[in-house]
Parts: structure tokens; sequence; C-alpha cells
């Protein structure tokens, strides 16, 4: 097999993709620009056990999986709170982050892909509109497809032509600026009835802040707000949580760090001549967790099997396109509901929110299925008697609420009637009737 492919970044999903196109005869090589041990972030996050043997992968060591712990959410008000339980039939489980790449990165190598570290990407190669390539370290490297798995703010997709119709850059009511930090459990302090934790919207906050208390006894912390954060907004809310959580110690935290969060629907637009978009790159995750791991993980799959199965093999744009479609209809009409609903939450007048918590309606059931995309438990006799009860309390959220779902409801079928051929005509129409639900 000659096809040479080359992978910009140690994503979960570009990591994917070179284990198994490497499995199956592929030239792959993935230059990442940081050194091997500190790919991704220090963290935890929460993902579905079962992705690694949809991907082909090997499962890790059933001792990096924790639970998926329960989690409490508490309302602007601080008056009432919902509590999603410990869910083991759900398959999800917690892994740290670096844990994980470090795993897929041995997946990888095991499978023949060539892996370089300390290699940092500057540009794109091009042959006309075509790219062909990279430059890495100074060096030109040619490929026959360039899988561009650099994150969130990869700085190649504005490179690409216009006429392919990508976005460069995520707008910022799409990004989550947050910073997240572990301290030190406050020494003597009480064990908390609820160990996680999360507030939404405190005082004005336009975004979120969590205190956990993880198994090593240490405390993990996020503040993360749409649009920026500053340093005097990080401050204010570590005192808020000093205040809040008898666990949190006044000393510093002995590791923080800043990230850009992916809190968005997808981009419309993920392939052109040459070039490909998988993972953060592509803006796909769960607009209201922010999580993308599983998402990441199918896409690089599905990308890479299609070219194994010879679904696509040219690489041009109209073979590509066919990725293209199946993550937009298939994953794609997911999010952009989400997406719609979450920025309706962010943007309702506390006085909702509260009065919401307040009657109990929302039960930790029913918001762990909407958090993951499921609007089905609404629908269950207990939830539709609860909202007749509470009918004079429920109706002001109903009636701001409406529009949004209105609104999702429709976006879901236009993500969902993504031209089946590339034709530039009617993919720029239909581009910007899914973009326009943002406009």
């Amino acid at each position: 097999m000659n096809k040479r492919i080359v992978i910009i970044g140690a994503g979960q999903g570009g990591l994917t993709a070179a284990a198994h196109l490497a499995k199956n005869g592929y030239d792959v090589a993935l230059y990442e620009r940081g050194k091997r041990g500190g790919i991704s972030y220090p963290w935890t996050d929460v993902l579905s056990k079962k992705i690694f043997h949809e991907a082909g992968l090997d499962q890790p060591p059933v001792e990096q999986f924790t639970a998926e712990p329960a989690w409490t959410f508490i309302p602007p008000s601080e008056k009432d709170y919902i509590v999603i339980p410990e869910n083991p039939a759900s398959g999800n489980v917690s892994m740290n982050r670096q844990a994980l790449s470090e795993h897929l990165i041995r997946c990888a190598e095991r499978a023949g892909a060539k892996l370089f570290f300390n290699s940092p990407v500057s540009d794109l190669l091009f042959d006309g509109d075509r790219v062909c390539g990279i430059v890495v370290s100074g060096e030109k490297v040619y490929a026959d497809l360039v899988i561009d798995s650099s994150g969130l703010l990869s700085p190649f997709r504005g490179k690409v032509p216009d006429k392919f119709g990508l976005e460069a850059m995520p707008r910022k009511d799409g990004v989550m600026s947050a910073w997240r930090g572990r301290f030190k459990r406050k020494a003597g302090s009480p064990d908390p009835e609820h160990k996680n934790r999360l507030f939404l919207r405190p005082r004005g906050l336009n975004g979120i802040v969590w205190c956990v208390l993880d198994e090593d006894d240490t405390v993990d912390v996020l503040i993360g707000q749409i649009g920026g954060l500053t340093v005097e907004e990080r401050d204010k809310f570590l005192c808020y949580l000093r205040e809040k959580c008898e666990i949190m110690p006044s000393e510093d935290p002995f590791q923080g760090r800043y990230a850009n969060i992916c809190v968005r629907y997808a981009m419309p637009v993920l392939v052109a001549d040459g070039y490909a978009l998988v993972g953060d790159s592509s803006c796909l995750t769960m607009p209201i967790i922010g999580c993308g791991i599983d998402y990441a993980v199918k896409e690089g799959f599905c990308l890479a099997d299609m070219i194994v199965r010879g679904e696509i093999n040219s690489f041009d744009a109209n073979s590509l396109w066919k990725y293209n479609q199946k993550i937009i209809h298939d994953f794609g009409s997911e999010t952009i509901g989400l997406d719609i609903l979450k920025r309706a939450l962010l943007s309702a007048p506390e006085k909702l929110i509260n009065g919401v918590f307040g009657t109990h309606i929302i039960t930790g059931e029913l918001l762990f299925d909407v958090m993951r995309g499921s609007t089905a438990g609404a629908l269950k006799p207990k939830v539709v008697f609860s909202v007749l009860k509470n009918l004079k309390t429920i109706l002001p959220v109903v009636k701001f609420l409406l529009p949004a779902l209105k609104a999702s409801g429709k976006a879901k079928k236009v993500a969902k009637r993504i031209p089946l051929l590339y034709d530039s005509d009617k993919i720029t129409a239909w581009k910007d009737r899914y973009n326009g639900f943002f406009s």
C-alpha cells in the first residue's frame, strides 16, 4: 500500500486513525509538538468504556478506570440541588487524560504508525488548492492526505483555500475559557455530604464552577466561563469556593492551568482536497459538558475505516465528503440541537432556573440524559405529572424555552439533510442554513 498519510497532533482522534490505518498497511506518520508524557491535560474526564472495542483498540488496564462519580448540581440561588447518582449501567468511566493519550500512543505504535514528538508543524504544503503535506521543524513532509488533529484552535484550518468553506476559528461564544487546578484537601475538614459539586452560573458567572473531592483526597477545581476568563474572575471564584466548600484550603494549588474547552456544535465542513479534520479540530463535542473523547475516537475510526474499506480513495474533497456527511448526519445532528438549548439556558433569567430546581421536576436521571443528548426522559409519566402539578411555576420556563426547543428540533433536521454528494453550491446553501441558527 503506497498511500502516505500524515497526522498533525496526538489528539484522541488522530491517534485512533493512526492505529487503524497503520494496522491495515498504510504509511502513517504523526507529528506532535509536545513531548511524550506531557500530551493532553493532567486531569480525568468521562468516556464510554465500550468505545475502545468499537474502534478496534485494545482496552486500557482496568485499574486505570474509576467509576463515573455522582454529581450535585446547584442553581444560582444555592437553595436547592439535583443529584445525578452513580450509574454503573451507563458504561461510562473516568480516566486520566494523559494516561489515555499514552495508551492510544502505544496502540498506534504497535500497529506500525511512526510517531514523532517535539516536532511542531508550522505550515501546510499545497499543490494548487490541494493540501499535499506539512512543514515540520523546517522540513517539508509530503503526503496523500493530511489529517488535522491539532485541536480546537488549530491554526491550519485558516490556511485551507476559502473555496472549501472551512471555518478558520470558532467564535468566542462556542469556547469556554477555563482554569482547572488541584489542591491539597484542607487539613481536618469533615467529609462533605456531596463530594462532587457543580455550581451553575454562580454570582453572575456565564458558566460553571465545580469543586470535587477525588479518591486520592485531593480537591479538583474548575472555573469556566463562555467567552473568556480573567485572572481576577478566577481569583474571585476561588474565594467563592473557599466560602462554600469546607474541603477547600487557603493554600495555593499544587497544579493548575488554563484551557480552552469546545462547547459548541460541530463545524459543518470538515474536509478539503487532501485534508480532513478530526477531534476538537472539528469542534465535535457535547456542547453542555464540553467533553469530546468519545466523539474524537469515533471520528478518527470512521475516517480511517472508510479509507481502509475503499469508500474514500482519492483523498480529494469529493471523496472525503462521504466522511463529512456521515459525521454530521450521525453525530453533528445531536450536538447542534444541544448547543441551542445550552445557549438558551445560559441566557435564562436566574429566577426561572431557580424555580425549576425548586419544583424538583428535573430529576438526576433526566438531567443525565439531557447532558448526553437524549430528551426522551422528559416524556415519562412521572415527569409529565410533576409538570402538571407545578404548572404555574413551569409555564414561564416553557414559554422562555419554547423557541429554543423548536429551533433545536429544526436544527437537527437541517443537520441530517446534509448533502449526500459533494456539490459546492448545495453545500454552501446547506451550511448557511446550518450556521443560521447561531447568526
